[in-house]
């Protein structure tokens, strides 16, 4: 994903207009505008002239190129023509090694403790054999596979439990010194510094194969090459713990490389930070070439609808299952490539969550009268000064406006002017109203940054807003409960439509209040929280609340 500061929304957009107050109640305002309604997000690229955009025309424009990039690729027979979910539930790695691996002369078997995982990963990658990691609870996986693979040679990084010696295997063990990696493998490693956790799959995944590079993790103690180059510093320092040695043994024994598998014939695989370093490693030491989602949903954003548009029905190794189904993925891609419109703000998004923050500002216009107009740009100039006290120095969240309008017998033209504003100033509008009545704006709705809060049957207002987002290729659409102000309530806000994203705004006065209920919503629920506008609970504190409200809502 493309890095920058902070979105900081923009002011509002002052109209040429000559009224500067809407009365809610009156007939359509829209001839006044200086300018015409304006097309909502939209793709950012013309179509390509390509056989692929002849054979369907419904696909995003943007995606054309990434697509036929992503088709036109060899991939060996050997492999499902489908997407398939590697879960690695146990943490293992064993989902990974036993797709790429029918068997292994060598093998690599780390604990648990990120500085070992990646030290092992380092030596799996360059020597082309799997990764394994053991753990207390996943002994008899480890065991099986190890059987599995045929091996004869393991290589021990880290403090596992003990394995049993068997007949035909030799075990090696990594004293994890400066001179081993060279001992082990006669090369001789580039340190490579990774400042981050959450950067570790990516530090995996550019991995070449051909490079012996060893990954450090510079935010913890661990031991460092002295005798490598350093391909790239860190601001941290690493220090070796005193209980290490300082030397390998003259008798360490080198652990062997085998050959590279894939000949750049494996399918495409993906991966999120909650992939296993085990996974990814192992992936990558067959030749397989990752890519690293900013997340598992691949609608999050343009750029990672890119790494997969076309492979909903080609071959497509996801790794872990916080990608769901194979089935879930395959017709997320799908959508993502029909989806022409984006989420309001940067990134050209197309789900609302995660890496977002709304702040809500709710408008009762039912209320509004000749003597008691809304002022609009009023309005608008509050939220802007509203969200940016939620400005967040994370690059990758947003924090996006939103207003709650309460519409009960209003006409859709009467919110075109609100419509406009909000199109412009990269805002939210969530219809607040009985659902029928919500109904009758439809062609509203079909505006990517419209959502609803509807009252009466949740879960008819769900289906129906869902079937809606469906059938117009919509990016996910903002559902919300309004006003959960106990468990019972918020439990209503939940639905199995994948193309809503349900918010439950929980009315709590202190964080006691929000946590009791936060923490029983149900999952795939986002917390929200809506409290008076005299609360003293700042923006500061907000930041401290668990879960982490990700819409704030002051009334």
């Amino acid at each position: 994903m493309k890095k920058g500061p902070a979105h900081l929304p923009s002011r509002p957009h002052a109209r040429a207009c000559a009224a500067a107050t809407l009365l809610v109640a009156a007939l359509p305002v829209a001839g006044c505008l200086s300018t015409p309604h304006p097309t909502p997000a939209t793709s950012t690229s013309t179509p390509t002239s390509t056989d692929d955009t002849k054979a369907d025309t419904g696909i995003n424009p943007d995606l054309i190129a990434a697509r036929n990039t992503n088709l036109n690729r060899h991939v060996s027979p050997d492999f499902p023509n489908h997407p398939i979910v590697l879960p690695d539930r146990d943490l293992t790695g064993v989902d990974a090694s036993q797709h790429f691996f029918t068997t292994s002369e060598t093998l690599v078997v780390t604990s648990n403790d990120p500085a070992s995982q990646l030290r092992a990963a380092s030596i799996a990658v360059i020597s082309h054999a799997p990764m394994l990691t053991l753990t207390t609870t996943n002994r008899a996986a480890i065991l099986n596979e190890i059987a599995r693979l045929k091996t004869h040679t393991i290589l021990i990084v880290g403090d596992i439990p003990h394995l049993p010696a068997q007949p035909g295997i030799d075990y090696i063990t990594d004293p994890e010194t400066p001179d081993a990696l060279g001992k082990l493998t006669a090369l001789q490693f580039v340190t490579r510094a990774v400042t981050n956790p959450r950067h570790i799959p990516h530090a995996i995944a550019d991995l070449d194969g051909d490079t012996a590079v060893e990954l450090v993790p510079a935010w913890a103690n661990t031991t460092t090459s002295t005798t490598s180059t350093t391909a790239e510093t860190s601001t941290s320092t690493a220090a070796a713990p005193t209980t290490r040695p300082t030397q390998a043994p003259t008798d360490l024994k080198a652990f062997p490389a085998q050959s590279r598998r894939d000949a750049d014939t494996a399918p495409i695989v993906i991966a999120t930070a909650a992939s296993t370093i085990a996974g990814i490693a192992t992936a990558k030491a067959f030749g397989a070439t990752i890519r690293i989602l900013d997340d598992p949903d691949p609608r999050y954003s343009l750029t990672t609808m890119k790494q997969v548009a076309g492979l909903a029905d080609q071959p497509l190794i996801a790794l872990g299952a916080q990608f769901g189904t194979a089935s879930i993925l395959a017709d997320r891609i799908r959508r993502g490539e029909r989806t022409h419109q984006y989420q309001p703000g940067q990134y050209h998004r197309g789900t609302v969550y995660p890496h977002r923050i709304i702040v809500a500002h709710p408008i009762n216009l039912t209320t509004a009268r000749p003597d008691n107009p809304v002022d609009i740009d009023g309005e608008f100039e509050h939220l802007h000064e509203r969200v940016m006290r939620y400005i967040t120095p994370d690059p990758e969240t947003q924090v996006t406006p939103a207003l709650i309008l309460t519409v009960d017998g209003l006409r859709p033209e009467q919110l075109q002017l609100w419509l406009t504003e909000a199109t412009r100033n990269n805002t939210y509008l969530i219809l607040h109203g009985d659902f029928h009545h919500l109904t009758t704006f439809e062609t509203i709705l079909t505006n990517p940054n419209v959502g609803m809060a509807p009252t009466g049957d949740h879960t008819q207002a769900a289906t129906w807003l869902a079937t809606l987002t469906h059938d117009h290729n919509l990016p996910q659409k903002l559902l919300l409960t309004l006003d959960a102000t106990t468990a019972e309530k918020a439990q209503n806000t939940a639905t199995h439509h994948d193309d809503l994203a349900p918010v439950a705004l929980i009315a709590a006065e202190t964080p006691d209040d929000y946590h009791k209920i936060a923490t029983q919503l149900p999952s795939g629920v986002t917390p929200g929280i809506s409290i008076s506008a005299h609360n003293p609970l700042n923006a500061w504190d907000m930041t401290q609340l668990t879960p982490r409200p990700l819409m704030i809502n002051r009334g």
